[in-house]
């Protein structure tokens, strides 16, 4: 088996069925690749449409693997223990590969000096709106698990993902780590579609609490971290609180005109995330001062 593919999954049926489309329609050859769709055992309805895609698609070597898995690092874990391929590949379930997509992760690996490989990630523009979330990305520095690969060998060597992330930094994280072991190189022509996702008002309050991946990318890898960013409790005072908020809201102007009530609810997302963030900050703060006295 050439490559295996590893597709994380929680209650998102719908979407783990436009991206496995996605997948089945890949122009590399269907004997040299798997997926692996890896959920939690209590998600009984995804384990449902996985499982009729499974039996549609019978030309496709496609397996379901579940267990108790409350963070996508744990999930892909699982399949990486479970991959049978000498490449990795690793999408989201919200996402829909290009078709040519696992034809070029394999041509990256042509070398065997190259450990990972990483390529574009594009979204649908017209659909983007201020209270949207959706990735773009075209650097050759950044490497997400949305669209990424890596020799089993090499994640095997690395010990795979920490499992202590939340649901954020875990793919900086084990790409600055392969990146100390090795070369990873950017393939624009690696494309996934990131579409935009309207994510619901809890989850946009739980992406404040993963914001503590900071401060474990800091204490994990520090001399790593201290040449990518300045600090975490930066980050999250300059950054998070105020930069990435006003752009927001200034990025939503458009939208006055054109349907005022997005710009309504995108001010409260935006107040109510701040103010969640100053109750948090005496424990990041703590986090920085029990760093500095280790």
């Amino acid at each position: 088996m050439k490559i295996s593919v590893i597709v994380p999954t929680y209650k998102r049926p719908d979407l783990i069925e436009r991206c496995l489309s996605s997948l089945a329609k890949q122009n590399f050859p269907k004997g040299d690749f798997e997926i692996l769709v890896c959920g939690n055992s209590s998600d009984k309805q995804t384990a449902v449409v996985v499982n009729e895609f499974i039996q549609l698609n019978r030309g496709i070597n496609i397996r379901y693997l579940h267990q108790s898995c409350d963070t996508p690092s744990k999930a892909r874990n699982l399949g990486i223990g479970k991959a049978s391929g000498t490449t990795i590949a690793f999408t989201d379930d919200d996402c829909q590969p290009d078709d040519s997509w696992l034809d070029e992760i394999y041509k990256s690996f042509e070398s065997d000096d190259i450990y990972g490989a990483g390529g574009v990630t594009y979204t649908q523009k017209h659909d983007v709106t201020p209270l949207t979330s959706q990735i773009e990305n075209n650097l050759d520095s950044s490497f997400p698990t949305c669209n990424v690969a890596y020799k089993k060998s090499v994640l095997d060597m690395a010990g795979g993902f920490d499992e202590n992330f939340p649901a954020t930094n875990e793919d900086v994280e084990i790409a600055w780590r392969i990146g100390a072991m090795g070369k990873i190189v950017h393939n624009p022509k690696i494309r996934v579609l990131h579409p935009p996702r309207r994510d619901s008002f809890s989850k946009q309050m739980k992406g404040v609490i993963n914001l503590e991946g900071e401060y474990l990318l800091w204490e994990k890898l520090p001399g790593i971290y201290r040449k990518n960013h300045i600090h975490p409790l930066y980050f999250l005072v300059v950054n998070y609180m105020f930069r990435l908020g006003l752009k927001r809201l200034i990025l939503s102007g458009k939208w006055l005109l054109k349907d005022p009530t997005v710009n309504i609810r995108l001010f409260a997302i935006i107040l109510c995330q701040r103010l969640y963030l100053v109750c948090l900050l005496p424990y990041f703060i703590y986090r920085s001062f029990r760093r500095r006295h280790a």
